[in-house]
């Protein structure tokens, strides 16, 4: 198993952003290159917040924002990529495609 997910890693692209003033860099699969270029940038936000194991309450605070937006950022970020959870969220943009 090890060695797929060196594979995995071989086969991915990283991505570098700016978010917040901080760069970030994350793992894309081949196929999930444009994972983050079908997210606005308030969802690109929120969804690398999330990346980083914040809660709605704490992403809203840092964002300036209410939890309910959160909620309703991360329900157009889960639509948009086709999944369903945040668990798929951060497999998703870490290139791990194992989860599902």
């Amino acid at each position: 198993m090890g060695g797929d997910r060196h594979h995995d890693e071989q086969s991915a692209q990283k991505i570098e952003i700016t978010v917040e003033g901080r760069k970030v860099v994350l793992l894309a699969a081949e196929d999930d290159t444009g994972v983050l270029d079908k997210l606005t940038d308030a969802e690109r936000s929120v969804a690398l917040l999330s990346t980083e194991g914040l809660s709605s309450t704490d992403i809203a605070k840092r964002r300036g924002c209410s939890v309910r937006t959160v909620a309703n950022h991360l329900s157009s970020i889960y639509k948009k990529l086709g999944i369903s959870s945040r668990e798929q969220l951060v497999s998703r943009l870490s290139g791990d495609t194992s989860v599902s």
